[in-house]
This record gives structure tokens, sequence and C-alpha cells, in this order.
């Protein structure tokens, strides 16, 4: 089975749907050092490289399966500012 990995980080979902045999077709990130750190854990030569979630035009996406994504971690992560759902852009959940 095909999926495409959002909001990907550096990889946490994706690699255990690999453990379970899916492969990936494509992925979204923003964060730099995340692509960087993701795109060391995997070969992802063969893949789209989609950028920030919110510009995808979704009729470029490729056909796939499952479509798995973790939620935007800036404003909970301890490198940010640790807003958390204070931060009314990055730490709502809709």
């Amino acid at each position: 089975m095909k999926f495409i990995d959002f909001c990907s980080g550096i990889g946490g979902g994706r690699l255990g749907l690999e453990k379970a045999g899916f492969t990936c077709i494509a992925f979204s990130e923003i964060d730099k050092a995340a692509i960087k750190t993701y795109k060391r854990l995997f070969d992802t030569k063969n893949e789209l490289e989609l950028g920030d979630l919110t510009k995808i035009n979704p009729e470029i996406l490729p056909d796939f399966d499952l479509l798995i994504s973790a939620f935007a971690c800036q404003s909970f992560s301890i490198v940010g500012k640790r807003e958390a759902l204070d931060n009314k852009e990055k730490g709502r959940i809709i």
C-alpha cells in the first residue's frame, strides 16, 4: 500500500508504516532541520517533497491508499516558545 506523510517531522509515523510493508510516495514538512533529518533517515529520491502543507494543490497528489499526518507541533516543541494551545495560529486543534 502507498501512503503520503503530511507534517512528517523526522518520520516517526513513516517508520512504523514502512516496517508494516507500506511504501511512502510523498511527504510534507516545513521545518528545515526536520527535513534534513528525514532525508538522512529515509531514501526520498523517488518521492514528492511537497513542502508547506498549506500550499499543496490536491490536484497534483499521486494516487495513494493512506494519508498520515501529525499535528503541527511548533508551539508544543521544547525547542520552540512552548506556547502550546495559547498559540492561536499553530497550537489550535481544529
